[in-house]
């Protein structure tokens, strides 16, 4: 071995190595200090590009209007301060003002002045798409489908963003009070789920008759659902199941009320995605549309056309009270206008699935593709999602007919094509958001600010 001794000997020699040391060590500092700030930056993902471009419409339009999503907004009927208390609790919400937001809203989509001729123009418009000449009919019974995606561990109320329970209020108000529907004939539902107190409680005071099914049944007052198996026939073979919660398949009719919040598989979540919590099993693998692209098969579209959820959905209702980038965090301010730096404060309703998740997705891409303050996924903080491609599944339920990725969705196991299940297409810009309809074409979407 080489002898060191006289090297180290020499000062000049020592000098240099202890230097050396040194700026190798502060080198390895600024790397590591460099490599952690890197690891706490939020991930750069493409900005969300539909290939089809704005104002470019697909599919046929569904409703009285069709087409037309109706947008209500009130900054004063949200004003939870981030911190006291909850964003459910009652006194964090304006629930006057909410109730008012949807009655505007189902006016707007009926084209009528009143509740209860709005109500009445709902069913008898659904039913007439199904070949039926009437309204709502005493006994029949209603299923509202709600997202509590995230009470998924326990009966403790989670502070992560769920659907709102003033929101879901003012559907069963306006279902009792304008559409005379028995309160024991609507039931409340999540079938994979946990309905917590915080929830149960509101609704259950308000409306002691309406029922509530969940996926255990642990607690006074929820039912355990229970499965049809069965129901569903996939193009291809997945995880997802094909049972459907008995609820659902003995309703008449269904109302989807649905949270406007971003995912980690499928970069936004809205109506397709909450009937994930009405069947017996769910794949994330073929809903990835950041990792397949576009033209790719889509178990959603199936749940969207199967007659059993959405064939027997009479109305969507996008709950935008709060929002947030992703599925498992706490709601959000939201920056872009006419929001400004407080809670988007808003509801979507619409006759057409495709129309309404189409202007979700505007109102998510459009906020959260920009943001740069968005938090790293700690605790409850979640983390921002990857949007890009996120309406890969409208594309394919749009065009249900002949989608883009040539799959023959025929979910009732008999062969038969269901047809285009809405239309789809993107606002002009995020400023005017203006769909076809808007500037006087005779398809494609209608968006209506109340």
């Amino acid at each position: 071995m080489k002898d060191f001794t006289s090297f180290f000997n020499k000062p000049a020699h020592r000098r240099s190595f202890i230097a050396t040391l040194f700026t190798g060590a502060l080198s390895g500092l600024f790397l590591r200090k460099s490599m952690a700030s890197e690891l706490m930056q939020e991930p750069v993902f493409p900005k969300f590009a539909s290939p089809e471009g704005a104002n470019n419409p697909m599919g046929v339009a569904r409703g009285i209007f069709p087409g037309r999503v109706v947008w209500a907004h009130d900054p004063k009927a949200v004003r939870w301060d981030g911190n006291t208390g909850h964003w459910w609790d009652e006194a964090s919400n304006d629930v006057p003002r909410i109730t008012e937001m949807f009655s505007k809203s189902i006016r707007n989509v009926a084209g009528v002045k009143n509740d209860h001729k709005a109500w009445d123009a709902l069913f008898v418009s659904h039913n007439k798409g199904l070949g039926k000449d009437k309204g709502y009919t005493k006994g029949e019974k209603v299923a509202v489908k709600i997202n509590l995606n995230n009470d998924r561990t326990s009966y403790n109320d989670t502070p992560w963003i769920n659907t709102s329970p003033q929101v879901i209020l003012a559907v069963v108000k306006g279902l009792v009070n304008d559409a005379g529907v028995p309160e024991e004939n609507i039931t409340v539902f999540d079938a994979v789920r946990y309905i917590t107190p915080h929830l149960y409680d509101y609704l259950h005071k308000a409306f002691p008759a309406i029922k509530f099914v969940d996926g255990y049944g642990g607690l006074p007052g929820r039912v355990k659902n229970e499965w049809v198996p069965g129901k569903v026939t996939y193009a291809v073979e997945n995880k997802c199941g094909a049972g459907i919660a008995a609820c659902a398949v003995e309703a008449d009719y269904l109302i989807n009320i649905y949270t406007a919040k971003g995912h980690p598989a499928t970069g936004v979540t809205l109506s397709a995605k909450n009937h994930y919590g009405s069947i017996d099993g769910r794949d994330h693998n073929y809903i990835k549309g950041a990792k397949t692209g576009y033209g790719q098969y889509n178990p959603l579209v199936e749940l969207m056309g199967h007659r059993d959820l959405g064939g027997k959905t009479m109305l969507y209702v996008c709950d935008m009270l709060y929002s947030c980038y992703h599925s498992d965090a706490l709601p959000i301010k939201w920056t872009m206008a006419p929001f400004n730096n407080h809670w988007p404060a808003s509801l979507l309703v619409s006759q057409d699935p495709i129309a309404c998740d189409s202007v979700a997705t505007d109102f998510l891409t459009a906020e959260f593709d920009n943001r740069t303050d968005i938090p790293v996924g700690v605790n409850e903080k979640g983390k921002k999602v990857d949007m890009s491609n996120c309406d890969t599944f409208l594309h394919e339920a749009a065009l249900a007919h002949n989608p883009p990725s040539k799959t023959v969705y025929a979910p009732h196991g008999d062969g038969i094509r269901i047809k285009s299940l809405g239309v789809h297409e993107h606002w002009n810009n995020a400023s005017e958001k203006k769909y076809s309809r808007n500037m006087g074409r005779n398809n494609g979407i209608e968006l209506v600010l109340v």
